[in-house]
């Protein structure tokens, strides 16, 4: 009998432990608005394509003022969304569009 109750009490204590790992973490207000930011330049790179057609990560980095690398990483983001793709291989070759 006190090897079912310490079973028991084991399944009952690992559900409340999974329990608790997988809730989702509460999101900090800086966090909030750190992602609005960054979708609101995403928007901007995305207008920019609309009205050129075709632009250049250097088009993207002066429109929202970041680092070569920041706004690689935008439009990294937007191919991986699928929302634009990528035109040409390396270098200064490349442009972007939308998809």
């Amino acid at each position: 009998m006190s090897t079912f109750l310490i079973f028991i009490a084991g399944v009952v204590l690992g559900f409340e432990i999974g329990r608790r790992v997988s809730a989702p973490a509460p999101v900090a207000p800086q966090n909030l608005e750190q992602r609005e930011e960054k979708e609101e330049r995403k928007r901007k790179i995305l207008a920019l394509i609309a009205e050129r057609g075709e632009i250049r990560n250097a088009d993207a980095e002066s429109l929202i003022d970041v680092s070569d690398a920041s706004a690689t990483r935008y439009l990294d983001e937007l191919q991986a969304e699928e929302k634009i793709v990528q035109v040409g291989d390396t270098g200064r070759g490349v442009s972007y569009r939308l998809k």
